[in-house]
């Protein structure tokens, strides 16, 4: 740029000398005008894509450093939590509404994660392709003045910021219907187990079940939790995900056969192996790398991957998705009832849920992510780390080429019918 403001101030004092006419003065004026803004885009474009590049490497680092501990938020140090959240939001305005006093927060993310999805070019045939929708990067909550009062009161109770659990109490928010919910110490999701009525096995199709578990705080949010027990051939027993094992369930599980595989989808569904084990010790365990790793007190069968294991009987089809540093998952497709069976990969939370055991707040959050009913996503924080995008499509193929009829989750409620349609709105996030 120097050089060709140089070069321009040649020019004028040449023309001032009366050595080009104007004809000539006006070309040369004209070219190194244009040549002057050209170079100051050029340099600007650079100077941008240096500033993305830089915050793709923050990105990176940011992964790095805490995709073993996204589910560990409350250890963090107050600033490795500052540093956790700024690598999601970029930043939030909060303004006080002076006539009711509640909050009213803005919340700008770095991505537009806001709505996001895909809109087929032709819905009734969807090789014509489809759009990618990007989603808004802002979102709009209000944190109520009654609930910034308990923080206050909390913080004073406690001596410290955060909703305290105390034992046996119910869940604030619990309208009261069916069972209450006392609090137990057992972790679980990084939160603690919520106790509740004895399990009741729910037949999906011939050979499979689910079964309700108890509710678990997860950092003050209220998650549910579920099992699936699929027979196999000879009366064996394969058990999904295994919730706490109460006398009165293991009763029932008998009664269907003889347990013979227990099975980890992903490295956080783990808590209640060993009893598991205990109660059947000729059980055989199951989990992809990433679950025998953090339970090396076990011992588990070869990890899973993208193959079935032939102890399962041909029953099952199952995919690997490892496109994400933080956390894989196992999916499972019941070939006889078509069924799939998914653990974090979709979280599909009722509106009457939310509203008798979230607080509003809680809900506007689960609305904004994405992991309601309408659109069943993955939770936020691990959509944000699939970085290998193109691993997860491919195993997204191959799970809508299932052309699943019922899909089960383990949060949420769980789809009886039309699965291949629900599957490709709650991945429709992957592109």
């Amino acid at each position: 740029i120097k050089q060709i403001q140089s070069t321009i101030a040649d020019a004028e004092t040449n023309n001032l000398l009366k050595k080009y006419d104007d004809a000539v003065y006006q070309q040369i004026s004209a070219n190194l005008d244009a040549e002057l803004k050209s170079t100051k885009d050029e340099l600007e474009q650079t100077r941008i894509k240096t500033k993305e590049l830089g915050s793709q490497k923050k990105w990176l680092d940011w992964i790095a450093k805490y995709a073993d501990r996204m589910v560990a938020l409350d250890e963090l140090k107050e600033t490795d939590r500052q540093e956790y959240l700024e690598g999601i939001v970029d930043r939030i305005e909060v303004r006080l509404d002076q006539e009711t006093n509640d909050h009213q927060l803005k919340i700008k993310f770095k991505m537009g994660l806001v709505d996001d999805g895909i809109e087929y070019n032709d819905p009734k045939n969807k090789s014509e392709g489809y759009t990618v929708i990007e989603g808004a990067t802002d979102a709009d909550l209000v944190l109520p003045y009654s609930h910034t009062q308990k923080m206050h009161k909390d913080a004073r109770t406690t001596g410290r910021w955060g909703v305290g659990v105390k034992k046996n109490c119910k869940i604030e928010g619990y309208n009261g219907s069916g069972s209450s919910y006392p609090l137990s110490t057992q972790e679980h999701h990084g939160g603690v187990s919520i106790g509740g009525d004895y399990p009741v096995l729910d037949e999906v199709a011939n050979n499979i079940w689910l079964v309700e578990g108890d509710l678990v705080s997860f950092y003050g949010f209220a998650y549910p939790t579920r099992s699936v027990v699929v027979r196999l051939p000879q009366d064996k027993l394969w058990i999904w995900s295994p919730i706490g094992l109460t006398e009165p369930l293991k009763e029932s599980i008998d009664r269907l056969g003889t347990v013979r595989h227990l099975v980890s989808p992903n490295k956080i569904h783990h808590l209640f192996l060993t009893e598991w084990q205990t109660a059947y010790p000729e059980a055989n365990l199951w989990g992809p790398q990433s679950t025998v790793t953090k339970r090396q007190d076990l011992d588990f069968r070869a990890p899973l991957a993208d193959t079935p294991p032939p102890d399962w009987n041909g029953a099952f089809d199952q995919v690997w998705f490892n496109g994400s540093p933080f956390m894989d998952e196992i999916v499972f497709f019941h070939r006889a009832s078509r069924t799939v069976i998914l653990a974090d990969l979709s979280e599909n939370f009722s509106e009457d849920f939310l509203q008798a055991h979230w607080r509003n707040w809680q809900g506007r959050i689960a609305r904004i992510w994405g992991i309601v009913e309408g659109r069943g996503y993955a939770p936020l924080e691990w959509r944000l780390s699939f970085f290998d995008r193109q691993s997860t499509r491919a195993a997204r193929d191959r799970v809508l080429g299932w052309n699943a009829e019922r899909v089960i989750m383990a949060h949420g409620e769980w789809q009886r019918s039309d699965g291949h349609r629900y599957l490709e709105k709650s991945f429709s996030w992957m592109g």
